[in-house]
């Protein structure tokens, strides 16, 4: 099983690998600021990335190009909707 990062948010967190059927899926290698995006995918070695992003307007600007090598989940979460990254790679 998993857990909801956030109850408006479709996001589901879990230990395993989930069944295709749930959709795409990451491995979170770190959580972050929308700040420090750029530095943490560099330390990780991940120069491209695809950005899914919920509750923002606009997709939050990253400082990578768009591709495949990572993914960045940008999400304002809770009751006060702080802004929150996790940086990883596909499954």
């Amino acid at each position: 099983g998993g857990h909801l990062l956030d109850t408006r948010l479709a996001f589901i967190t879990c230990h395993e690998r989930p069944p295709a059927w749930v959709g795409r899926g990451m491995e979170v290698l770190e959580q972050t600021t929308l700040k420090r995006i750029a530095a943490t995918c560099r330390r990780h070695d991940i120069e491209s990335a695809t950005v899914w992003a919920r509750g923002f307007d606009s997709i939050p600007r990253t400082g990578l190009r768009e591709g495949r090598q990572g993914i960045i989940v940008a999400a304002r979460v809770g009751d006060a909707r702080r802004s929150i990254a996790w940086v990883g790679r596909p499954l």
